[in-house]
């Protein structure tokens, strides 16, 4: 077990090969809404997302609400450079020695290999409450247990409100990262992929009005039975040349505490999920981090 505003800027990137020529719609959400709710003008050199999933037409499609969005860096843990400024390290005991790690940004389509450590930043322009699960996914379609991974009382004390600027850490700032692997789910049926269902809601779901001490093992048709109530289409964006970039400082200090903040000129999330949702609604998205045998 593993264990993004609405002020829209489109244009189009003609990208030319000698066999074809490919669109790409770009937008770029930190002069709008973001910055707006993070509390201040954007910042100076704005960040420019490519839609890597367009939103569904339709006129059974919502429009988006201005605030319908949601923001999620997946952090790469690696061995940090000598180069490397030092509150940008973590100090880490593996077996005898203490060694220098650090995290770097990934595109949401990355394929990881086994064994590769990993963390999460979820961040929702829309205030509410977070809730996430994780179970694995097989390769014929079936999945593993549910987990409510978060809100726990192992991170923030079950503390799970979220609004812009809020960044909150999976696992929590004092835990280790998770460990993607590729278990069985019965004899030569390997694990592809460990999947993310990430919930935003107006108020606090009954079932967890009270966060569980540790992740809390669900039952199948109840998630099913979540992702059937609270779904809805989205599109999915990506912060072009973010994938490499290092964690800054400020993006460590917001995710310390429950009462940190990242202001408007600070780094935005990597990926970027734009929901068709009306405002007030509640906001759901589902994604897999791919996993790779080694």
């Amino acid at each position: 077990m593993l264990a993004l505003a609405c002020a829209l800027l489109s244009a189009t990137v003609h990208k030319a090969s000698a066999w074809q020529q490919e669109e790409i719609e770009v937008r770029d959400p930190t002069r709008g809404s973001w910055a707006k709710k993070r509390g201040g003008p954007p910042p100076d050199k704005t960040e420019k997302y490519k839609i890597t999933k367009a939103m569904p037409k339709g006129p059974a499609i919502s429009p988006a609400a201005e605030d319908s969005e949601i923001g999620v860096t997946v952090w790469r843990w690696r061995i940090a450079r000598s180069n490397e400024a030092v509150e940008l390290k973590d100090l880490r005991q593996r077996g005898n020695a203490k060694e220098e790690w650090t995290q770097e940004r990934v595109a949401s389509d990355t394929e990881f290999q086994e064994g590769q450590e990993v963390s999460l930043s979820i961040e929702s322009l829309r205030t509410g409450f977070l809730y996430v699960i994780n179970r694995a996914k097989y390769k014929d379609g079936t999945y593993g247990d549910p987990y409510l991974i978060f809100p726990t009382k192992r991170i923030y004390g079950g503390d799970n409100r979220v609004e812009a600027g809020r960044a909150t850490q999976i696992p929590g700032p004092d835990e280790e990262p998770f460990t993607l692997e590729r278990s069985e789910s019965r004899p030569n049926e390997l694990q592809q992929s460990e999947e993310l269902i990430v919930l935003v809601m107006p108020q606090p779901l009954q079932s967890f009005s009270v966060a569980p001490p540790a992740a809390q093992r669900l039952t199948q048709q109840s998630v099913e039975n979540l992702i059937k109530k609270y779904g809805a289409p989205y599109e999915v964006s990506d912060q072009i040349g973010g994938a490499g970039h290092v964690i800054t400082a400020a993006e460590k200090r917001a995710t310390k505490t429950a009462e940190s903040r990242l202001g408007a000129k600070d780094p935005y999330q990597q990926t970027i999920y734009r929901l068709a949702t009306k405002a007030g609604d509640p906001m759901l998205v589902v994604f897999e981090l791919k996993v790779r045998g080694k």
